[in-house]
């Protein structure tokens, strides 16, 4: 399963969403899945922001500030590009693998993202499910069209300005699959930190990439994908 658009669950849902929303309206095994998704990334996270130090052959610290400070999660991954592609420039090969990576982790991170920074609501319509709205849809203009204030928060019957196509349903076995993939994400990152600390190892080196290519689907499909880089 995957997490489904809310205008193909029940279009006329209702919803209830807004800071007064008390977090009890969620199924508290729902909301533990979810956290375990954004937790998983941490580790993912930490580990590019350790071999960005090592590409740079610079302190951790001073990397993942300078990281950090960059807002914008696709910026963040173009300076990790850059980085490795300074530092693997002579090994097109293995650029070639780590930016595979770097693209299949992508994926994790966004999923991550969706959950930290999306608008968490919720329907009596729709029973054991965690709601995600895009913010850019939440208009100011959306709160003229609100019933009133309840005491879980707004509730939105009508909202011609939500694009519910772009309004996402997680039921349990969607929160599942999602965690499935972080713990992916995060396998990969291992796999990978220790194919770096082998990099010089052509043998072992290329052993641990196989290995990691045939265990994860996402990661060989984006090595496919990728044109072998150029030094």
């Amino acid at each position: 399963m995957t997490p489904q658009p809310l205008a193909r669950v029940k279009q006329d849902a209702k919803l209830d969403i807004g800071p007064l929303s008390p977090a009890g309206r969620f199924d508290p095994e729902l909301c533990l899945l979810a956290a375990h998704v954004i937790s998983l990334w941490s580790y993912t996270e930490a580990g590019l922001l350790r071999m960005a130090s090592q590409f740079l052959q610079a302190e951790q610290t001073l990397v993942a500030d300078m990281l950090q400070a960059v807002k914008s999660a696709e910026a963040r991954r173009a300076a990790i590009k850059a980085a490795a592609q300074h530092r693997l420039a002579a090994s097109p090969d293995e650029l070639r693998f780590f930016l595979a990576a770097l693209e299949a982790l992508s994926h994790a991170e966004g999923n991550r993202h969706r959950f930290a920074h999306h608008i968490w609501a919720s329907s009596g319509d729709i029973p054991g499910a965690i709601i995600l709205i895009d913010p850019a849809l939440v208009e100011r203009s959306v709160a003229a069209e609100a019933e009133g204030i309840t005491e879980h928060g707004w509730r939105f019957a009508e909202a011609p300005h939500f694009d519910r196509m772009r309004v996402m349903v997680y039921r349990k076995q969607d929160l599942m699959e999602e965690v499935g993939e972080a713990a992916d994400a995060a396998s990969i990152m291992d796999g990978l930190e220790e194919w770096y600390a082998f990099v010089s190892d052509q043998e072992v080196s290329a052993t641990i990439r196989d290995m990691l290519l045939e265990q994860y689907p996402r990661l060989r499909r984006a090595f496919d994908r990728a044109a072998p880089e150029s030094p």
